[in-house]
């Protein structure tokens, strides 16, 4: 049963949850804004079903928008006790910027969001940049966090390691973040111009190469990044500065179950990323998918990463 109007419209100590309305993917989803104590709002979109039990919290990658939780929504059909719920972080996509972000406000956030949707536990999932947000989420809500499942992590960059094919503009975005903001202005007025134009903006294994030729699924990549920079680039750019490291993250403190998926072909965040991760995480586990690229994984194995997210 999908909520009403009025459903949406109380308030809690964390802030107003403004009216859900269809998302562009049909009945079984909806958007929506939080309103947080200091004024800013927060976008949000549900997937699912609205009363399930099971409730994960969606945390995209860079440049990236809360859209790509689409990816993970194509196998919810399996899954009818799941709500899965996708944020667009501050600054990105139709959420308000916030002066300093880091991966600790996230987290505050985060939880004044939860607050005000009413929810008392959920996991936390998503991709690639999302993942020291997320695990920041864990660390401070360590009572309302059941597990944490990302795919395709990105990790803090290691000296003499191979950082992946964008860590020259993580760099270039803390070091002249004038510049990365102008080139990543460019990218979206191209890709506004001609989807295809995103193959040549994001480094591709052969089955992702394959995978584009969906028209759907470039349309979705396409849209995620014009999405990600709809309220201009400073905000993914913010983000992107922090994702090198260091995160200043007590990851060794984690006392949830956290288990990442991994392609052998990721050029973005390159396999050793996960076992790097796990070895910091008390417990952590991760799963290495053979020819599966940093795209191309959580499309292929969605109903693995939700089944996972439940605990099955």
């Amino acid at each position: 049963m999908i909520p009403s109007r009025r459903d949406f419209l109380a308030l809690s100590a964390a802030g107003a949850v403004c009216a859900l309305l269809p998302s562009r993917i049909g009945a079984a989803s909806q958007t929506g804004c939080i309103r947080l104590p200091d004024g800013r709002r927060i976008a949000f979109t549900e997937h699912g079903n609205p009363t399930g039990s099971d409730v994960a919290i969606y945390h995209h990658g860079l440049p990236s928008a809360r859209r790509e939780a689409e990816v993970l929504a194509q196998a919810l059909c399996t899954f009818p006790n799941l709500r899965l719920i996708a944020f667009d972080r501050p600054g990105i996509g139709d959420s308000d910027p916030v002066a300093r972000p880091s991966f600790c406000s996230w987290a505050k956030d985060l939880e004044r969001c939860a607050d005000a949707l009413k929810l008392d536990r959920f996991a936390l999932t998503g991709t690639s940049g999302g993942t020291p947000f997320a695990l920041a989420a864990a660390l401070a809500m360590p009572q309302r966090v059941t597990r944490a499942v990302m795919a395709s992590p990105v990790a803090e960059h290691l000296r003499g390691r191979d950082n992946g094919d964008s860590a020259w503009f993580t760099r270039l975005a803390g070091s002249c973040p004038r510049s990365a903001k102008a080139f990543m202005a460019t990218g979206r007025a191209i890709v506004k111009r001609s989807p295809e134009a995103a193959k040549k903006l994001i480094p591709l294994s052969p089955i992702e190469k394959t995978m584009l030729e969906d028209p759907a699924k470039l349309a979705l990549v396409a849209g995620i990044m014009l999405d990600a920079t709809k309220g201009g680039p400073a905000g993914p750019v913010a983000e992107a500065a922090l994702l090198p490291g260091p995160w200043g993250l007590p990851l060794c403190r984690i006392q949830v179950p956290v288990i990442f998926f991994h392609g052998t072909e990721d050029r973005l965040a390159p396999q050793w990323m996960s076992p790097q991760l796990a070895k910091q995480i008390p417990g952590a586990t991760y799963r290495i998918y053979a020819g599966e690229g940093h795209l191309s994984l959580p499309q292929n194995h969605a109903a693995e990463i939700l089944a996972t997210v439940v605990g099955q």
